[in-house]
């Protein structure tokens, strides 16, 4: 018992760690109840105190009048040295119980333990003047309390009550010289009892008619769970055999199968790997062909412009046109035998090849280059020629025809976590505006365009995982011109 105490104890203090935690007053003053129970229990009456004075301050302040009257009931079984207290929480106990619920068994206990209390007391010669009561008050005292607490017990029919008080209300009876309340008593107390055992024998008796009958069934449920053991025994010896002769006939036809897999999954994986090898080398091919086609494209437009200068009689511009041209050059026959060129030759490339058609068109347009300082040009890998055609295209197609003073070619190029994005942008007429024109523009100053560029990304795509993206459009926000985009994956030289 002592251990099943210690038990109470130790979990009732776990669960007020955890409603301390959560601030719940009538969960801690319960918890603090039941360990104040089981150290009276321990008969560890000072720790018993303690608790449950904790316990009554914490439902004092939720407010919980019940919870106070029970834990004055417990105070009482915790004080039994100090009479003067028990009556005093007895008395507090009663006041409570009489506002909120009189007629409830632990109200009607209260009333019936006063009487015990004041029983006891009276035997006690050496406490009377303690308390200043003499026996003669203390015995009246108690036959009140009894009496009241036998007659509700009775009244509202509580058997472990009526037992008690009755059998209390005999003794003080007799010791009183009134022996026929002491007979009455003593015949309630009697009659309580004789109801009690006769339930508890005739409860016996069912328990130990349904044991027997449980019993029976148990044995006869046994033998048949033997038999159908015996049953299933077979059955999965049986059964084992045949999955066993399975699995060795399923297992030669999966390694045969297995084999063949094998094999023919060689066989299409050296067809694929041949397949990308012709793909990659077709791919490559198609490339260099568009970029051949590219070069002298832009070649012819240049020495056009070197020829009118030296018609025109302006051998400075025509030499500044030579020069800037010869490095142009370099750099693209240097660059047309690449796939993938560093950032910063294209970059220049793409200054020189602008400055030339500024040149040629006598500035008739402007032009700005910005870069965003945080890209490693040198070490950054890009196609070549790629964006070329895009300023081309704004020249001939958006600022020639143009009638503004203020005509702007634009080029930026912008640094993200994992791609970069070049956009050109023009000032010009415009895409809608500039489909008039289209018929009267010569076709050698016509770019080579657009359907290049795409036609470049696309294959550019099937080569790689991180996907080129290509998108053209007017110039949104009320504004004039067209802008190009093409955002590139960072690709670093080795």
């Amino acid at each position: 018992m002592q251990k099943q105490f210690d038990k109470s104890i130790f979990y009732a203090q776990k669960a007020l760690v955890e409603f301390k935690k959560l601030k719940s007053l009538g969960n801690q003053a319960k918890c603090l109840e039941i360990i104040g129970v089981a150290y009276i229990q321990k008969k560890n009456f000072k720790l018993a105190n303690q608790s449950l004075a904790n316990g009554l301050a914490l439902y004092k302040q939720e407010g919980n009048v019940v919870g106070e009257a029970t834990i004055y009931t417990q105070l009482v079984a915790s004080n039994t040295d100090n009479p003067v207290a028990q009556l005093s929480y007895l008395q507090k106990a009663r006041d409570i119980w009489g506002k909120v619920a009189p007629n409830h068994p632990i109200a009607i206990s209260n009333i019936g333990n006063t009487g015990v209390l004041y029983a006891d007391l009276a035997k006690q010669e050496k406490i009377h003047s303690t308390i200043k009561l003499s026996k003669a008050q203390l015995l009246d005292s108690a036959e009140k309390y009894l009496s009241v607490g036998l007659i509700l017990s009775k009244q509202f029919k509580v058997p472990n009550l009526i037992s008690t008080f009755s059998k209390g209300y005999a003794n003080l009876s007799a010791s009183t010289a009134k022996y026929k309340e002491a007979y009455e008593g003593l015949n309630d107390y009697v009659s309580v009892q004789d109801t009690f055992f006769s339930q508890e024998i005739k409860n016996k008796i069912a328990a130990l008619e349904t044991q027997r009958e449980v019993g029976i069934r148990d044995k006869q449920l046994q033998l048949k769970k033997l038999e159908v053991r015996e049953l299933w025994l077979y059955g999965i010896i049986v059964l084992i055999v045949i999955i066993a002769i399975a699995f060795i006939l399923i297992n030669r036809s999966r390694i045969r199968q297995l084999r063949l897999k094998n094999l023919l999954q060689k066989r299409e994986a050296n067809e694929q790997a041949k397949e990308l090898i012709h793909q990659n080398k077709l791919s490559e091919t198609e490339l260099k062909a568009i970029r051949s086609q590219m070069n002298p494209h832009f070649i012819f437009n240049v020495l056009n412009s070197i020829e009118a200068y030296i018609v025109e009689n302006e051998p400075k511009k025509a030499a500044r046109l030579v020069q800037k041209f010869a490095s142009l050059s370099r750099l693209i026959l240097e660059n047309s035998t690449q796939s993938l060129v560093t950032a910063d030759r294209e970059w220049k490339a793409l200054k020189l090849y602008t400055e030339l058609e500024a040149m040629r068109f006598n500035g008739q347009f402007a032009y700005e280059f910005e870069l965003d300082e945080s890209l490693d040009l040198p070490n950054l890998m890009i196609p070549p020629m790629l964006v070329q055609p895009l300023i081309e295209n704004a020249i001939h197609h958006g600022l020639r025809n143009s009638t503004a003073t203020d005509n702007l070619i634009t080029l930026k190029v912008k640094d993200a976590a994992t791609h970069i994005g070049i956009s050109v942008s023009d000032n010009g007429i415009g895409m809608e505006e500039s489909n008039k024109f289209k018929d009267v523009i010569i076709d050698k100053n016509k770019s080579f365009g657009l359907s290049s560029i795409k036609e470049r990304i696309k294959m550019m795509n099937a080569l790689q995982d991180e996907q080129a993206i290509f998108e053209i459009k007017a110039v949104e926000d009320g504004g004039r011109g067209t802008i190009a985009k093409i955002i590139l994956p960072k690709l670093y030289r080795n």
